[in-house]
């Protein structure tokens, strides 16, 4: 930018505050990137950052309290710490949507996200370089790289990778590269736990309940799965199904899978129905899992009336498994998700399932960190179960059926 093209000075008397966005407008550059230099975030380049500091002097810009408080804290940045299987497309929908409303809330609090597996060393094929971690993400970003709405010349140089098997959290923590962190992984390490307690970082955990310490030791903000499983267990019946099972997923290894089938049980139970116990569905959280397990057993399906899957990318291989042999769903069969992931309104039929409420839990965590950070609040852990709610589409959509008590919500699509 020419010097001719910046403000002379303050303005004596103007006519109203100048803004973020006026800053953007004179430097040529959005205004999340103003944001971030004036919060003095390492994502933006140092000749960047003076030019927009600058700017700012000129025209008499003045920080707010929580941006003072920021521009003093040593990045801006949240590393979002998960675990690898979590870069599979196949297993998980759900947690792309997670991750994107993740990063759109911290930058509502001037903040930037790092995303981050908890261990260095991504496996090859998983979208993320393997031996790198995921980097720094700012407005528009994915995983694996760092991205700016603006030139590359705005961005800063991604974190170091570390060592295969090496603590990323640790490796953070003492590089200093991160404010706090917000963890969707259930076993991050007590030493790790212990090193940002020493270092005191905030800590919020997001949907995966941890399972190496106290779940109440830090603040945690999860979905309600028992009332979720329960919410489709209630939905199969008052649809007029009899004749239920319940797909099991990892349940061995996943207490959020267990408890949607626990709850989907329990509905059945006090309405005095009960599931083949000698006939076990159980698969992977996987497309082909659901697809092979369905093409296994389409002679026992044929049986059913009704079936809950506890994760939708589960449940989509089920409706191809299903539409393949000819069993009409919702006419003979009917199926039940559980994540609301986006693809659940572009299946045949559209999917019935069960509405996590992401959008909540990531405001209600991100706001918390941003309390952490910045306000006088106490510090006491927060732990909040968020009910999830149904969301009735084609799947289980028949021409009569009676609404189930709890409250839901319909979707046509």
């Amino acid at each position: 930018m020419k010097a001719e093209n910046l403000p002379e000075k303050p303005q004596e008397n103007p006519p109203e505050k100048p803004t973020i966005r006026d800053i953007a407008d004179i430097a040529g550059v959005s205004h999340s990137t103003v944001s971030r230099a004036l919060n003095g975030s390492p994502l933006i380049s140092s000749s960047t950052t003076g030019k927009i500091r600058l700017i700012a002097e000129r025209l008499g810009f003045e920080f707010n309290e929580s941006a003072r408080r920021l521009k003093n804290r040593k990045t801006g940045i949240i590393g979002v710490i998960y675990y690898s299987a979590l870069n599979d497309f196949r297993s998980s929908l759900y947690t792309n949507e997670l991750f994107r409303d993740l990063r759109h809330n911290l930058e509502r609090f001037g903040l930037d996200a790092l995303l981050v597996e908890a261990r260095a060393g991504a496996r090859a094929g998983t979208g993320v370089r393997a031996g790198t971690e995921a980097g720094a993400v700012g407005t528009g970003g994915v995983r694996g790289e760092t991205v700016s709405e603006d030139s590359p010349e705005d961005v800063a140089k991604p974190v170091p990778a570390g060592k295969p098997g090496q603590s990323n959290i640790i490796r953070l923590i003492l590089q200093n590269k991160v404010d706090g962190f917000i963890i969707i992984h259930p076993e991050i390490l007590p030493e790790e736990y212990s090193l940002i307690k020493t270092h005191n970082l905030p800590v919020v955990h997001v949907h995966t309940v941890p399972k190496l310490i106290p779940r109440d030791a830090f603040d945690c903000f999860f979905t309600d799965n028992f009332i979720g499983g329960r919410l489709a267990g209630e939905h199969l019946i008052t649809s007029g199904c009899r004749k239920i099972q319940v797909v099991r997923i990892h349940e061995e290894d996943s207490e959020e899978f267990h408890l949607r089938s626990a709850g989907c049980l329990d509905a059945l139970a006090k309405a005095g129905l009960s599931v083949d116990s000698e006939q076990s569905l159980s698969c992977s959280c996987s497309y082909e899992g659901g697809y092979e397990i369905a093409v296994k057993n389409i002679a026992y399906l044929k049986s059913l009336d009704g079936i809950f899957v506890p994760a939708d990318i589960t449940a989509f291989g089920f409706l191809n498994a299903l539409r393949e042999a000819g069993i009409s769903v919702p006419g003979k069969l009917k199926v039940i998700g559980f994540d609301d992931s986006p693809v659940s309104r572009l299946t045949l039929p559209t999917l019935t399932t069960i509405h996590q409420p992401r959008e909540l839990l990531t405001e209600m965590a991100c706001r918390r960190m941003n309390t952490l950070l910045f306000e006088d609040a106490p510090r006491d852990p927060v732990v909040e179960y968020l009910s999830p709610s149904l969301v009735v589409r084609g799947s289980t959509l028949s021409s009569v059926f009676r609404r189930p008590s709890a409250v839901h919500a319909v979707d046509s699509t």
